[in-house]
Protein backbone atom coordinates (compact mmCIF):
# COMPACT_ATOMS: atom_id res chain seq x y z
CA UNK A 1 0.00 0.00 0.00
CA UNK A 2 1.55 3.27 -1.35
CA UNK A 3 1.05 6.15 1.89
CA UNK A 4 1.57 8.77 -0.67
CA UNK A 5 -1.94 10.71 -1.45
CA UNK A 6 -3.41 10.15 -5.10
CA UNK A 7 -2.90 12.63 -7.48
CA UNK A 8 -6.69 13.51 -6.84
CA UNK A 9 -6.61 13.94 -3.25
CA UNK A 10 -8.06 17.16 -1.98
CA UNK A 11 -5.86 20.00 -0.97
CA UNK A 12 -5.34 22.17 1.96
CA UNK A 13 -5.76 25.92 1.08
CA UNK A 14 -4.33 29.01 2.82
CA UNK A 15 -2.19 26.52 5.18
CA UNK A 16 0.05 28.11 7.17
CA UNK A 17 3.96 28.62 6.06
CA UNK A 18 6.88 28.28 9.00
CA UNK A 19 7.83 31.87 8.05
CA UNK A 20 4.41 33.37 8.96
CA UNK A 21 4.81 35.44 11.90
CA UNK A 22 2.43 33.58 14.20
CA UNK A 23 5.80 31.13 14.73
CA UNK A 24 8.07 34.11 15.94
CA UNK A 25 8.25 34.07 19.22
CA UNK A 26 8.09 30.43 19.77
CA UNK A 27 9.54 29.24 23.46
CA UNK A 28 8.55 25.40 23.62
CA UNK A 29 11.01 23.51 22.46
CA UNK A 30 10.32 19.79 23.55
CA UNK A 31 13.09 17.52 23.41
CA UNK A 32 15.06 19.86 21.83
CA UNK A 33 15.81 23.04 24.31
CA UNK A 34 18.55 23.48 23.85
CA UNK A 35 19.14 24.47 27.48
CA UNK A 36 19.21 20.60 28.67
CA UNK A 37 20.39 17.60 27.50
CA UNK A 38 18.81 15.92 24.72
CA UNK A 39 16.34 12.78 24.97
CA UNK A 40 19.40 10.46 22.79
CA UNK A 41 21.98 11.26 26.13
CA UNK A 42 23.59 8.38 27.19
CA UNK A 43 22.35 5.95 24.12
CA UNK A 44 24.21 3.92 22.23
CA UNK A 45 24.36 4.81 18.94
CA UNK A 46 24.99 2.39 15.96
CA UNK A 47 26.63 3.33 12.36
CA UNK A 48 25.03 1.82 9.43
CA UNK A 49 26.62 -1.14 9.89
CA UNK A 50 25.29 -2.09 13.64
CA UNK A 51 28.30 -1.45 15.10
CA UNK A 52 28.91 0.87 18.39
CA UNK A 53 30.22 4.09 17.60
CA UNK A 54 30.26 5.35 21.25
CA UNK A 55 29.58 4.34 24.60
CA UNK A 56 27.13 5.38 26.89
CA UNK A 57 29.50 6.47 29.59
CA UNK A 58 31.68 9.52 28.48
CA UNK A 59 32.61 10.89 31.96
CA UNK A 60 33.76 9.81 35.58
CA UNK A 61 31.45 12.89 37.29
CA UNK A 62 30.18 12.61 40.63
CA UNK A 63 32.72 11.33 42.49
CA UNK A 64 33.52 12.36 46.04
CA UNK A 65 36.81 13.12 47.35
CA UNK A 66 37.03 9.03 48.31
CA UNK A 67 36.18 7.70 45.29
CA UNK A 68 32.62 6.76 46.46
CA UNK A 69 30.10 8.05 43.55
CA UNK A 70 27.34 10.38 44.39
CA UNK A 71 24.19 8.73 42.70
CA UNK A 72 22.99 5.51 41.70
CA UNK A 73 23.66 4.60 37.79
CA UNK A 74 23.77 2.03 35.15
CA UNK A 75 25.51 2.38 32.30
CA UNK A 76 24.59 0.78 28.80
CA UNK A 77 26.71 -2.13 28.34
CA UNK A 78 29.69 -2.56 26.12
CA UNK A 79 30.08 -3.55 23.49
CA UNK A 80 26.81 -3.25 22.00
CA UNK A 81 25.86 -5.23 19.84
CA UNK A 82 27.82 -7.86 21.03
CA UNK A 83 28.54 -11.73 20.53
CA UNK A 84 28.69 -13.52 23.13
CA UNK A 85 29.40 -11.60 26.01
CA UNK A 86 29.40 -8.15 27.29
CA UNK A 87 30.23 -5.89 30.22
CA UNK A 88 27.85 -3.91 32.98
CA UNK A 89 28.55 -1.19 34.54
CA UNK A 90 27.18 0.19 37.60
CA UNK A 91 27.52 2.23 40.64
CA UNK A 92 25.89 2.38 44.06
CA UNK A 93 26.37 5.73 46.43
CA UNK A 94 25.54 3.26 49.22
CA UNK A 95 25.50 -0.19 50.87
CA UNK A 96 22.48 -2.56 50.21
CA UNK A 97 21.01 -5.16 48.15
CA UNK A 98 21.37 -4.97 44.95
CA UNK A 99 19.89 -7.41 42.09
CA UNK A 100 21.40 -6.98 38.44
CA UNK A 101 19.34 -8.96 35.96
CA UNK A 102 18.63 -10.05 32.68
CA UNK A 103 15.16 -10.39 30.60
CA UNK A 104 14.07 -11.72 27.22
CA UNK A 105 11.43 -9.40 25.49
CA UNK A 106 8.48 -11.56 26.68
CA UNK A 107 9.99 -10.74 29.92
CA UNK A 108 11.34 -13.87 31.01
CA UNK A 109 13.84 -13.78 33.25
CA UNK A 110 17.53 -15.30 31.11
CA UNK A 111 20.50 -14.67 33.77
CA UNK A 112 20.87 -13.15 37.57
CA UNK A 113 24.01 -11.41 37.72
CA UNK A 114 24.05 -9.73 40.80
CA UNK A 115 21.85 -11.03 43.74
CA UNK A 116 23.16 -10.09 47.29
CA UNK A 117 24.74 -6.91 49.33
CA UNK A 118 26.89 -4.56 48.21
CA UNK A 119 29.06 -1.85 49.51
CA UNK A 120 29.30 1.73 48.19
CA UNK A 121 31.27 2.14 45.21
CA UNK A 122 31.79 1.08 41.49
CA UNK A 123 30.92 -2.28 39.81
CA UNK A 124 31.48 -4.24 36.62
CA UNK A 125 30.36 -7.72 35.85
CA UNK A 126 30.58 -9.80 32.63
CA UNK A 127 27.03 -11.28 30.72
CA UNK A 128 28.11 -14.47 29.01
CA UNK A 129 25.01 -14.99 26.40
CA UNK A 130 26.76 -17.53 24.83
CA UNK A 131 23.60 -20.07 25.84
CA UNK A 132 20.75 -17.46 24.09
CA UNK A 133 19.21 -16.81 20.96
CA UNK A 134 20.25 -13.23 18.86
CA UNK A 135 17.65 -10.76 19.77
CA UNK A 136 17.24 -7.85 22.26
CA UNK A 137 17.36 -8.15 26.22
CA UNK A 138 16.37 -5.84 29.10
CA UNK A 139 18.81 -5.57 32.25
CA UNK A 140 17.44 -4.52 35.59
CA UNK A 141 19.20 -2.91 38.11
CA UNK A 142 17.35 -3.29 41.11
CA UNK A 143 18.21 -1.49 44.65
CA UNK A 144 16.22 -0.59 47.85
CA UNK A 145 15.37 2.60 46.42
CA UNK A 146 16.14 2.63 42.68
CA UNK A 147 15.05 0.87 39.54
CA UNK A 148 17.18 1.25 36.18
CA UNK A 149 16.87 -0.54 33.02
CA UNK A 150 18.77 -0.75 29.68
CA UNK A 151 18.68 -3.11 26.49
CA UNK A 152 21.29 -4.76 24.51
CA UNK A 153 21.31 -6.69 21.19
CA UNK A 154 22.88 -9.74 21.11
CA UNK A 155 23.56 -10.48 17.40
CA UNK A 156 25.46 -14.42 16.86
Amino acid sequence: MDPRPKSDAPTVDGAIHPEDEFFDDVSFYGAFDPTKDLWTDNWTALDAYGFTTESGVSSIEGLTGNGIPTSFSLSQNYPNPFNPSTTINYSLPQSGYVSLVVYNMLGQRVAVLVDGNRDAGYYSTNFDASNLASGWYIYQLRTESKVFSKRMLLLK
